[in-house]
């Protein structure tokens, strides 16, 4: 990452020069007001103009909107404010190339940033905040205080996302995803908790009757809680199921688990699930362990049902969470349940945002420290 210093007399000549050296991808880190330094003192009263810009010669992306922001709102930044009223006497601008390479922290998280997956347009705003934050510091940044810079700036992206388990309300509860992604066990697991934490009455439903060893599977589990099972193969079969355990307070209905790539199984999940019905929620189970470009797509497939919320999976198997945090931001779902191992209860939690956010921080800082 190229990073300059420009001063001038006003704000206006500095940022043409900006685009002038840098062009449209030069990203604005810092701007400041200054002394004048001249011969004999004599603009001792002067102030000038710092910006300091940065250009990511590595990158393709182009991210005018920056730079016209900073263009258009100068008075955001607090050394303007003082001087908004004053003008400013006109005069050549000069740059100057910074002398400081990139600083080792930042360049290094960035690094492992585009490593992990992170999407690009989260990657450089997150460089460009911690490279702002870096030089209005005295001092050079702690990893504590970059964690904080990384912190700050997700907690932001994900303020109207809600990250919570079960609402109180729900009496159905649609697990759907695809093969493999341990749909039963967390069927089992949310069960568990239902009966043993609020001892209410729980039911299983389930539509996966491709598989022998799935049906025996739940039914296992069942047997343990002392839970009823109702196996549907049609619509017909579901509402019927729906009527025998109208007096239970939760319906945990287990979907079959399919290669989801292919749309008409997503069409059958449909003509089975009357999706219309009241106090439903529907979850999309997705393994932590899958590539972003994979969960995306599959998470696309699922598009045309009514998805409230994400539960990750097999947490415990994997140090990174990014490709987990592209999909929250991109599709604006919540997260309900996280899952870290294979034990039936204790092995699920309710998600909690902060805890997201904080096991995404610790696994950039582990994977770049190893």
């Amino acid at each position: 990452m190229k990073i300059k210093k420009f001063t001038a007399d006003s704000m206006s000549e500095a940022m043409n020069l900006v685009k002038k050296e840098l062009g449209p991808n030069a990203v604005i880190l810092y701007t400041k007001n200054v002394k004048k330094k001249g011969m004999l003192s004599l603009f001792k009263n002067k102030k000038v103009i710092e910006v300091f810009a940065a250009l990511d010669q590595g990158s393709d992306t182009a991210p005018q909107q920056v730079i016209k922001a900073d263009l258009k709102e100068p008075k955001a930044t607090p050394v303007m404010a003082e001087h908004n009223n004053q003008p400013i006497h006109q005069g050549p601008v000069k740059a100057v190339e910074w002398t400081s390479p990139l600083p080792e922290a930042i360049r290094e998280i960035h690094a492992q940033l585009e490593a992990e997956g992170l999407h690009s347009d989260l990657v450089h705003p997150l460089t460009q905040t911690m490279l702002r934050t870096w030089y209005r510091s005295p001092h050079p940044l702690t990893d504590a205080e970059l964690k904080e810079v990384l912190k700050a700036y997700i907690d932001k992206q994900l303020e109207s996302i809600v990250f919570n388990g079960l609402r109180k309300e729900t009496k159905i509860l649609n697990l759907v995803g695809p093969t493999g992604v341990g749909k039963t066990t967390t069927a089992a697991k949310i069960a568990s908790k239902v009966v043993l934490d609020e001892g209410k009455k729980v039911g299983f439903i389930t539509t996966d009757t491709y598989r022998i060893a799935a049906i025996e599977q739940l039914k296992t589990y069942a047997k343990i809680l002392s839970l009823p099972v109702e196996v549907v193969y049609s619509r017909s079969d579901f509402e019927r199921a729906l009527t025998t355990l109208e007096g239970y307070d939760l319906i945990i209905v287990d979907t079959a688990g399919r290669n989801y790539q292919q749309r008409q199984y997503i069409d059958e999940i449909q003509t089975l699930i009357p999706f219309n019905e009241q106090a439903m929620e529907t979850y999309l189970v997705l393994s932590a362990t899958a590539k972003s470009e994979d969960i995306q797509r599959i998470s696309n497939q699922f598009d045309t049902l009514p998805i409230e919320g994400y539960v990750f999976t097999k947490l415990d198997e994997t140090s990174s969470v990014s490709s987990l945090l592209n999909l929250v931001l991109n599709n604006k779902i919540g997260v309900s349940y996280v899952t870290n191992g294979q034990d039936v209860p204790d092995d699920i939690v309710e998600a909690d945002k902060q805890a997201f956010v904080n096991q995404w921080i610790e696994g950039v800082w582990r994977e770049r420290s190893s």
